[in-house]
């Protein structure tokens, strides 16, 4: 019974012209929760091919396609082997990334989430834990403990992932533009970010500003994190009080002041005259215990 009425769903979205994936994407209904009353059991997964990694010790190749990963032994170029078809995600494959060291397979699905795969037995691959990111994943690479992973609309992500059956989020940076895909390299991860081309961010580590993120408890953004007359503040919510932010060097000294008005909604913070470096806004308040790091040039 339950699967004629998710195929009636299905033709209906079709009969209506809607893209019946694209529809799930947007609505949720596959990735975040399940109700009480049914539960995600499988599908069929292959479709369009968006990410490729590859293990040259092995010699595999592991190919998202649609909603799942091919596994393909590649030893002979001229006569590729399926190996494994048994990673199946519930949503389309954004990106992956092959961690040689641990055998691990970082899977960027685009409905929201990260999922890691032990993959050392390439017949068998054994998923070992997940994440749900706010926005469409899209890219991911892993340094460290860290997987980087280009969110979309939610910016860049920095999720720990020491722990891969207990994911967590070190941080985040509320990128500009949508992050399409992101590279690291030591502390740097190169994000690409659609109509603002590529972004630089650079990451401390987890317990820093960038834990409690750009976006903020009044949801407080940073329009640009490279400036040189003034750094542009929005607010997602116009102040309900007037709000005092500080701006320090990076050896800890206060060397600007700014009062921002009730009800604004943004805020140009002038910065002329201060030398280059690195600098960190701080609001005075209670609630708003978090550093925005910002540079100026």
């Amino acid at each position: 019974m339950l699967s004629k009425v998710i195929w009636l769903v299905v033709a209906s979205l079709l009969y209506a012209r809607v893209d019946p994936f694209k529809y799930m994407e947007n609505s949720k209904v596959m990735a975040d929760f399940d109700s009480l009353n049914t539960r995600f059991i499988g599908n069929w997964p292959f479709g369009y091919s968006h990410a490729v990694s590859f293990d040259a010790v092995r010699n595999l190749v592991f190919c998202g396609s649609g909603g799942g990963v091919y596994i393909i032994d590649v030893s002979n170029p001229q006569n590729p082997i399926k190996v494994s078809e048994k990673i199946h995600t519930r949503d389309i494959v954004g990106g992956l990334f092959y961690e040689p060291s641990t055998q691990r397979l970082y899977i960027a699905v685009k409905h929201s989430v990260l999922e890691i795969w032990d993959v050392s037995d390439e017949v068998n691959p054994l998923k070992l834990g997940y994440y749900f990111t706010p926005g469409s994943a899209y890219g991911v690479y892993v340094s460290g403990s860290y997987a980087y992973v280009a969110d979309d609309t939610a910016g860049l992500r920095i999720i720990d992932v020491s722990d891969p059956t207990n994911p967590s989020e070190a941080g985040y940076y509320d990128t500009p533009a949508k992050a399409r895909g992101v590279y690291v390299s030591g502390s740097y991860a190169y994000v690409v970010n659609g109509s603002t081309g590529l972004q630089i961010y650079e990451f401390y580590g987890s317990d820093v500003e960038e834990k409690g993120g750009i976006k903020m408890v009044s949801d407080i953004r940073l329009f640009k994190n490279l400036v040189s007359k003034e750094i542009k503040l929005v607010f997602g919510k116009p102040l309900r009080e007037d709000l005092k932010i500080s701006l320090y060097n990076s050896i800890g000294q206060k060397v600007k002041v700014y009062l921002i008005n009730k009800g604004s909604k943004n805020a140009n913070l002038d910065v002329k005259g201060l030398s280059s470096g690195i600098y960190f806004l701080k609001p005075e308040n209670r609630r708003l215990n978090k550093s925005i790091k910002v540079v100026i040039r």
